[in-house]
């Protein structure tokens, strides 16, 4: 029985009800974009066919690697080779370039210690993408301290801000270069603040923007700012426009994971189960992708396979998914300790329960955004901690991220709480924001009792 049905019935919602839960200016932003002939088309396809990312950056990387051999007293050199291996380390998804880019930024600030700003900066984006954002602040700012505008630094900032939970400092910065640098890299950051924060209108507003200043070199920022409203329908239960927008920006990138997993995602919510398979194994199928997408891929097909009752396939490919996380040699870096911690949760084994409650608590030191936080009131409310779960989970609403996962899972805390009328409240608003989550999907995310 999930909790839902111990709640009491609920009352119709007007139309009132749901323009004051939804906002109505959403509304007029989308039916604006949806009246569009197609909002979400890139229009500089023909450029991106003609560049193969993969294959220019291989040639870059080939080239520095020539430079410093031939100048290997030049500082310069190191970190435009750097560079390039943070490039590929971006565009192949595999972590082992990231950290060839940080032992090149360090060999470059070692041979020329001042005024290189570009190895610093590498290295602050490397620490950004192991998760260490303390040490990508220090150096953003570092950078920061004698150039105070540029914008790479400010970018870092922003993303490390948003890691932390600290969406009132992301939101001040990513307003100052919106106004100063306006530009598909801005406009993105301040999308992901209006996310996190629940600006849902202006969430909208800035991708028109970023769409209307489009330009065709700026294939990772097509790429992602596409993804980032995909997952913002998604998360509202709009899966038809998310995958229109995956699929564009798999034109943009053919093999972009997050674009992969977000279309297995969407045809998982759908019920299209062979075709939510197809992109999982799509990303197994990529040799170069195998130490970095291969656990999310299996975990994701664990949850298909228990959406259709398969019970011990889903066991067999979650226990692959945590095997391969296990292999990791450093947990901690790039999102794995949360990725295990949700792993082990959703598979919904008691024997798990202590380690994701540990996992995540330690988690919680280094990163506080909602989805931490949300994982982490998951990891309580599996232990029993109900008092400690909605503590957590209030602070995840707090941030303002209209998830209807947060608010059904803010139901079931208050709802074991005693608290029924703010239950019920949540849970008002939970179905509001996505009415067409069914309760197999919410028990895999834990919230059912």
């Amino acid at each position: 029985m999930t909790f839902a049905s111990r709640i009491p019935a609920l009352k119709p919602m007007t139309i009132a009800a749901v323009i004051t839960l939804i906002g109505v200016p959403i509304g007029i932003y989308a039916a604006q974009l949806q009246n569009q002939k197609n909002p979400y088309t890139y229009p500089y396809l023909q450029h991106a066919k003609q560049t193969n990312t993969q294959a220019e950056i291989d040639r870059e990387v080939f080239f520095y690697q020539q430079r410093v051999r031939e100048r290997p007293q030049d500082g310069l050199e190191r970190a435009a080779l750097a560079e390039a291996y943070l490039k590929l380390a971006r565009a192949s998804g595999d972590t082992r370039w990231y950290l060839l880019a940080e032992q090149a930024a360090q060999e470059s600030l070692a041979k020329l210690p001042f005024s290189n700003d570009g190895a610093t900066l590498i290295l602050a984006r490397v620490a950004e993408a192991k998760h260490d954002f303390q040490t990508a602040i220090r150096l953003s700012q570092q950078v920061l301290q004698e150039h105070p505008h540029n914008s790479e630094a400010r970018s870092l900032l922003i993303t490390s801000y948003l890691a932390q939970g600290n969406v009132a400092e992301a939101g001040q910065l990513s307003s100052q270069l919106v106004t100063e640098s306006p530009g598909m890299g801005s406009y993105l950051l301040q999308m992901l603040v209006d996310i996190a924060t629940g600006q849902d209108a202006e969430t909208l507003k800035h991708f028109q923007a970023a769409i209307a200043v489009e330009e065709p070199g700026e294939l990772g920022s097509s790429a992602r700012i596409r993804t980032a409203l995909a997952q913002f329908y998604a998360e509202r239960g709009q899966l038809n426009q998310a995958k229109q927008l995956y699929q564009e920006t798999l034109k943009i990138l053919p093999q972009y994971p997050p674009a992969l997993i977000g279309l297995a995602k969407a045809n998982a919510r759908q019920g299209q189960y062979q075709a939510a398979e197809r992109y999982y194994q799509e990303i197994l199928s990529y040799v170069d992708l195998a130490n970095v997408f291969d656990h999310t891929a299996l975990a994701g097909l664990a949850e298909v396979a228990a959406l259709q009752g398969d019970d011990a396939k889903a066991e067999r490919l979650w226990q692959q998914s945590e095997t391969f996380l296990h292999g990791h040699q450093d947990l901690s870096s790039f999102g794995h300790r949360r990725e295990l911690a949700q792993l082990l949760l959703a598979r919904g084994k008691e024997k798990d329960v202590a380690e994701a409650v540990r996992l995540m608590q330690t988690e919680l030191q280094i990163r506080r955004d909602a989805d931490t936080l949300d994982t982490m009131a998951w990891a309580y409310t599996r232990a029993g901690r109900w008092q400690d779960a909605r503590e957590i989970m209030q602070a995840a609403l707090k941030q303002g991220r209209r998830s209807a996962k947060f608010y059904y899972r803010a139901a079931l805390i208050e709802q074991q709480s005693g608290q029924t009328k703010a239950a019920q409240g949540y849970l008002e608003t939970a179905e509001a924001i996505d009415p067409t989550l069914t309760s197999a999907q919410l028990k895999l995310l834990g919230i059912s009792q």
